[in-house]
């Protein structure tokens, strides 16, 4: 187990970033102005305001996915 000494360790995720990037598309397309869908989870898990200004296309096409990204990040998403 030395070598696994010497690999970076893989950053665990918090549940709330975990049920956020179910919702998203995971196509990494940087839509929403971040480099990943991982990304743009752990931007709206940490400052779920982050919605209004960057917003992934896909999630925002779909009303359900919408009202479940609601109940988690405890906001309110207006569709344009």
């Amino acid at each position: 187990m030395i070598i696994s000494s010497f690999l970076p360790e893989k950053k665990k995720r918090s549940e709330k970033v975990r049920d956020i990037l179910n919702l998203l598309p995971g196509k990494d397309c940087g839509s929403c102005s971040y480099p990943g869908c991982e990304k743009y989870a752990e931007a709206l898990a940490e400052k779920p305001e982050t919605i209004f200004k960057d917003k992934c296309p896909f999630i925002m096409k779909d009303e359900k996915k919408l009202s479940k990204l609601e109940k988690i990040l405890g906001i309110k998403i207006k569709k344009r």
